[in-house]
């Protein structure tokens, strides 16, 4: 397995782009990233994390608090690879691992310190608290300083023989197999509700930390994908957020990780403008392995094969386009048809009950017509019956149609 396991190379590329909200209200990017790769620019061991600063009045540092969470993490993670580079041992690491939230917390509380003391707060970082009701939120800010700096963080390492995943607050850590099967590797924490989420400037944030460790690792990922709550708010649904993995590996494996890294800021930036207006940061670790297997397998079907999973924004609201109206049209058909079924139904059992009658039965003088005196409509009582009214055909149903980001890259 070690033998197997020094042959994985993996490759670390980001992103992070100013939120469109941002840009309107003046507010820097609050979010940050960070990865460490050997001076080769492949790893094992791969490092990356990503830190989201909070956007309220009291949090007025946080984008500072987010860099310093970025750097404390990476340091710390690259000091763990080297003393457990070769460890093989799943429960002794998972002891190891499950030390590593509290220090990440010492590390970023005083890296914070630091930059306290060396920038003390200023009077006009308090501009957005002059109100009476923000007198609540200054006050926490005197009392526990590390509020101002709040964020979340989520960090990843990957060595050849395990995977560590860390994570506090909101934001998303997505596992993407060789097939394209996307899944999350941490586990949720019910308390993340619309914009409430946990973060490093709590007391005792070590304890709000979740993660996850995968040792051996027999079957690395294709991919890991590291964001920020910001994308993952552009999409309408988290299903549809989680194609993202399958649309990743599938450029990835048709153009490189270099038609990615290309690609990435303008799907971002449409993740932002059309959805969640949040700053965006996006960081993938890819398994070059599983590119080149996968480009190989591309390489050898036609062009149609290598796009399939993948079109571009023109082409998807064209095929929605025509979707639409095949849709229709099959409606249509299919209300006509199910009518035209019902009227010949109808009369071979009126033409059935004749025939009985004619049989049975003596044939009886016409009866005359009865015209009504209002209407002058004859047998009133059947006129305007809901038997003699056509059926009505009914609209198809709509489909869903995706998140902003989805119409824009990957993620439809």
């Amino acid at each position: 397995m070690e033998t197997a396991a020094r042959k994985i190379q993996w490759q670390v590329i980001g992103e992070s782009c100013r939120g469109a909200s941002h840009i309107k209200g003046n507010l820097p990017n609050q979010d940050a990233l960070s990865f460490w790769l050997p001076e080769s620019g492949f790893g094992p061991p791969a490092i990356l994390a990503i830190a989201d600063g909070h956007g309220s009045p009291q949090h007025f540092r946080s984008a500072s608090g987010a860099k310093l969470a970025v750097q404390a993490a990476t340091s710390l993670l690259l000091a763990f690879a080297k003393m457990h580079g070769t460890q093989s041992d799943a429960n002794s690491l998972r002891t190891e691992v499950a030390e590593l939230p509290q220090r990440v917390v010492e590390n970023w509380t005083a890296s914070v310190s630091a930059h306290l003391a060396a920038n003390p707060f200023r009077e006009e970082e308090f501009s957005r608290l002059q109100d009476p009701q923000d007198a609540d939120a200054r006050a926490e800010v005197t009392n526990n300083p590390l509020v101002a700096y709040g964020a979340t963080l989520l960090i990843v390492l990957v060595t050849g023989y395990y995977a560590v995943f860390l994570q506090i607050g909101d934001g998303d850590i997505l596992w993407v197999d060789d097939t394209g099967k996307t899944v999350r590797p941490v586990p949720a924490d019910a308390r993340l509700i619309a914009n409430q989420t946990t973060s490093l400037c709590q007391s005792e944030a070590w304890k709000d930390f979740r993660w996850h460790v995968e040792a051996p690792l027999h079957h690395p990922p294709a991919l890991i994908l590291v964001s920020t709550d910001g994308y993952a708010n552009s999409f309408r649904s988290d299903d549809d957020f989680l194609l993202i993995g399958r649309d990743f590996l599938n450029i990835a494996r048709t153009g490189g990780l270099q038609k990615v890294s290309a690609q990435l800021p303008g799907i971002l930036h449409d993740a932002s403008e059309k959805g969640s207006g949040d700053d965006v940061t996006f960081g993938i670790m890819c398994r070059q392995d599983a590119i080149a297997a996968g480009a190989e397998g591309v390489a050898a079907g036609s062009e149609e094969e290598a796009m399939a999973g993948y079109v571009s924004k023109a082409e998807y609201e064209s095929l929605r386009a025509k979707l639409d109206e095949h849709l229709r049209a099959a409606e249509h058909r299919l209300s006509l048809l199910q009518w035209l079924l019902a009227l010949a139904l109808i009369l071979s059992v009126i033409s059935l009950a004749f025939g009985i009658g004619a049989r049975y039965y003596p044939a009886r003088p016409a009866a005359p017509a009865i015209i009504s005196p209002n209407t002058g409509a004859e047998n009133p009582s059947q006129a305007g019956s809901p038997a003699n009214t056509p059926p009505q055909r009914r609209d198809p149903p709509q489909p869903a149609q995706p998140g902003a980001s989805p119409k824009s890259g990957p993620g439809h």
